[in-house]
């Protein structure tokens, strides 16, 4: 069985290494956190001093890591996993880098012989649930020839593992992806809002499951917002790197795309207020700020006979 490595031991790379030990991957993992070292090696995982000692060590590493410069940091530094890793190795990186990062890291890794996976993750519900549980999505984009080996490892993780297209292109799938779900949280999230002003208790919305207003976030988001839930589950801040990476891109294409421009302001005001380090649903907090109103409070609707007094 090929040896594995991973680096990054957050709320994701943490999980992804307790299903690949699971798995009965021979597992070397590398965190700038003494506290996610001990907590993987706790399971069986093997602790590296240094990127370059995964790779030293690894057949195949794999990426969670959140954003474009803690990945090329990671493989590329002075103490980078490429200068461990030998030719006709594997690099698979499950991190949100946009298109471009990752077809720059590509073109590097393959002028050193090494093979890139482009393989950013999503799920049909929270994230760090479906990590836990290997029911990940996983939007690889790499050469065909180089797929199924990397397939065999990624279902280790993940529940759908589907070639979108070369490398870039899963990053391209992936912040597609998030910016959807975010245009479709911000609009439940002003809908509740709407209807705590209303008086109308917000949990009734959950019966536009049966009506056109039907989403994810209105399946998901909505019970973690009544019951007030914020910790961490993907943080303000790397949502707004995401949309970020994905203005970025849509500039250089020359594309109109005002609906990212405003979510990517919302997430800005969010990190203004203080929000960065807390699951990106308490923008919501924004909101109530602007508005005066909370979700779930008591409302009055406008033009009632209290609201005319």
């Amino acid at each position: 069985m090929k040896r594995l490595g991973l680096i990054g031991l957050g709320i994701v790379g943490s999980r992804v290494a307790a299903n690949l030990l699971k798995a009965g991957y021979p597992l070397t993992v590398f965190d700038i956190r003494e506290e996610a070292l001990e907590g993987a090696c706790g399971r069986g995982a093997a602790r590296a001093s240094s990127p370059k000692a995964v790779g030293e060590r690894s057949d195949a590493i794999l990426l969670s890591l959140p954003s474009p410069k803690e990945v090329k940091e990671a493989l590329f530094g002075e103490e980078g996993a490429a200068h461990g890793l030998g030719r006709g190795r594997m690099v698979i990186n499950l991190s949100t880098i946009g298109p471009k990062a990752a077809i720059e890291i590509g073109e590097g890794l393959r002028a050193m012989g090494i093979e890139f996976i482009d393989a950013p993750i999503t799920a049909p519900y929270m994230g760090y649930l479906a990590a836990e549980r290997g029911e990940l999505t996983i939007l690889v984009g790499c050469e065909e020839g180089a797929f199924e080996e990397a397939e065999r490892i990624l279902s280790k993780i993940g529940k759908v593992v589907v070639r979108v297209g070369p490398v870039g292109s899963g990053q391209a799938v992936k912040l597609a992806n998030n910016l959807m779900a975010a245009i479709n949280t911000l609009g439940l999230f002003e809908a509740a809002l709407w209807a705590s002003k209303y008086g109308i208790d917000p949990k009734t919305l959950e019966v536009l499951r049966f009506g056109t207003g039907d989403s994810w976030a209105l399946r998901n988001r909505l019970p973690k917002l009544l019951a007030r839930d914020f910790s961490p589950g993907f943080k303000t801040g790397l949502m707004h790197k995401d949309i970020g990476l994905f203005l970025e891109e849509a500039r250089e294409l020359n594309l109109f795309t005002p609906l990212a421009g405003l979510v990517y302001q919302l997430l800005q005001a969010a990190k203004a207020f203080g929000l960065g380090e807390e699951d990106w649903g308490s923008i919501i907090k924004v909101y109530e700020a602007i508005n005066g109103v909370k979700v779930g409070s008591p409302g009055r609707p406008p033009g009632s006979s209290s609201s005319r007094s």
